[in-house]
C-alpha cells in the first residue's frame, strides 16, 4: 500500500492518494467529496463538527459513522442543534451510532448557536470559511498546519467555537476544497481544478442564497422562499444535502443560471466535472 503522501493506483486503474487506497470506504470519499469545493453552509457545518469528533480517533471511524452523526443531529441544520438542550445530551450519551463523548456532543450544540451568529453577521459561514482560502500553491511538501488555517482557528476561537484548533481547521479546508491537496498525478487534483470554487471565482457576485438571506426581507421569507423553490423542477437537477435537499442547497441549484450550468453527484459542490 503506498504512503499517504505517494500516489496509488488501485486494480481499477485510477491514480489517488496513497490514503485513498487503504479502505473501500476511503476510496468512495476521496473520488467523490474530498477536496471538492463546498459552499453549503450545513454541510460546512457538518464537517467542522465531524473533524471535531475526529479528533484523536481516525477519520474512518468517523465516517462510518457520519450517517447516525447527520440522524442525531437533524442533518447538521445548526439553527435546529441550537434548539438542543441537557437533555438531549444524556440522551446522545447513550447512542451508539455516534462517538459518545460529552464534551464533543456540547461543543456541536454551542457551535451551532455560534454559526448562528456568523451567518446573521456575514450572511453565510460559507462566507467566513472562503475568507481564508490561500492563493494556489504546490503541495509537495502538506503541513498539517499553514498560516491560514492557524488564522482561521483563532478567528473562530474567538467567536466562542470549539474544538476548532489548526490541525482541525486544516483538515476542515482540505475537505472542503477551500485548498486543493491532491497529489500531483491523482485524478482527483485534475477534476477539482476543473470546478468552479465556490466563491473565489466569481468575483463580487454573492451566492444565490447569500442574496436570499441579506435580502430586505425577514430570514423567516428567505427560508420560505427557499424552501418553496426546493419543490420546484430545476432544469439541472438538485444538489442534495445529507438529509436531503435543503433550503440553502435547493435555493442555490434554482439559481444555479448565477454560475456555469453545473451537474455533480457530490453534495453541495458547485461546479463542472
Amino acid at each position: 500500500m503506498a504512503a499517504w503522501n505517494e500516489i496509488s493506483i488501485g486494480e481499477d486503474g485510477v491514480a489517488r492518494c496513497g490514503w485513498a487506497d487503504s479502505a473501500p470506504d476511503y476510496r468512495q470519499y476521496h473520488d467523490e467529496e474530498w477536496g471538492f469545493p463546498v459552499d453549503d453552509d450545513f454541510l460546512l457545518f457538518e464537517k467542522l463538527c465531524l473533524e471535531g469528533f475526529q479528533s484523536g480517533l481516525s477519520w474512518l471511524t468517523i465516517l462510518r459513522r457520519r450517517e447516525g452523526f447527520r440522524t442525531v443531529f437533524h442533518g447538521f441544520d445548526f439553527h435546529r442543534v441550537a434548539e438542543m438542550t441537557d437533555s438531549d445530551v444524556e440522551r446522545l450519551l447513550g447512542d451508539e451510532r455516534i462517538i459518545r463523548h460529552r464534551g464533543k456532543i456540547e461543543a456541536t450544540i454551542n457551535n451551532a448557536a455560534r454559526a448562528q451568529e456568523v451567518e446573521a453577521e456575514l450572511g453565510s459561514l460559507g462566507a467566513f470559511f472562503w475568507s481564508y482560502e490561500p492563493e494556489p500553491r504546490g503541495n509537495d511538501d502538506i503541513q498539517p498546519t499553514t498560516p491560514e488555517s492557524t488564522a482561521m482557528a483563532k478567528a473562530l476561537k474567538a467567536r466562542g467555537f470549539r474544538f476548532v484548533g489548526p490541525t482541525t481547521a486544516y483538515a476542515f479546508m482540505q475537505a472542503m476544497g477551500i485548498v486543493n491537496d491532491h497529489l500531483a498525478g491523482c485524478s482527483g487534483r485534475e477534476a477539482v481544478e476543473r470546478r468552479a470554487r465556490p466563491l473565489s471565482d466569481r468575483g463580487d457576485r454573492p451566492s444565490p442564497i447569500r442574496l436570499l438571506q441579506s435580502g430586505p426581507w425577514p430570514r423567516t421569507f428567505s427560508v420560505a422562499i427557499s424552501t418553496t423553490v426546493r419543490s420546484i423542477p430545476s432544469p439541472v437537477g438538485f444538489v442534495t444535502g445529507p438529509a436531503g435537499p435543503t433550503p440553502a442547497t435547493a435555493a442555490s441549484t434554482w439559481f444555479a443560471w448565477w454560475r456555469p450550468p453545473s451537474s455533480s453527484s457530490s453534495p453541495g459542490v458547485w461546479g463542472t466535472t
